[in-house]
């Protein structure tokens, strides 16, 4: 990544354009490492909230050659537990905690989706949502301090990807 580039997303990321910021983070990632770079991410962001859910569990444990044969199968599990979380959800109210880990999961599903060969890809924006969705989780009562920690986190990656020295699919 440029280092322009990279100055432009972090300005981005921490003046409230976390999409925008996303997006330039992501489309540099080679595809290939881009399940690996949301996984991380997927992994602080748990971390960050302390809980503890078999599903995202799953999720970052998978092997590649499972999930290319059950990859829907694991994508609606987190989507099933999304809609129930948002349908318990107040609109007056900012997203919980619970419910934007699992926007995250959510995304980082579809990122890791996109990465198997299939011809029928989710939304290509999906990285970029993993980005607007842990800002939003930084956002959220009490994470204030985690903005710098999520963004190392995403830019480590970012680095090593860019270079080559991501983690593979298989890590």
């Amino acid at each position: 990544m440029e280092l322009n580039d990279l100055t432009i997303a972090k300005k981005q990321w921490f003046e409230g354009d976390s999409l925008e910021a996303g997006r330039l983070l992501f489309e540099r990632i080679p595809p290939g490492q881009r399940a690996a770079w949301a996984c991380r991410i997927l992994e602080v962001a748990v971390r960050s909230v302390g809980v503890s859910n078999p599903l995202y569990d799953q999720l970052l444990t998978i092997q590649q050659s499972e999930w290319n044969t059950t990859k829907l199968e694991h994508f609606d599990r987190i989507r099933n537990q999304t809609l129930v979380l948002e349908s318990s959800s107040h609109s007056w109210r900012p997203a919980s905690q619970e419910l934007i880990l699992s926007y995250i999961a959510e995304n980082v599903a579809k990122v890791i989706y996109n990465e198997c060969e299939t011809d029928d890809e989710f939304d290509e924006d999906s990285g970029s949502w993993v980005v607007r969705c842990l800002a939003d989780l930084s956002d959220s009562s009490g994470m204030s301090e985690w903005r710098n920690v999520f963004w190392e986190t995403m830019i480590r990656k970012t680095e090593q990807s860019t270079q080559g020295e991501g983690r593979s699919k298989s890590d």
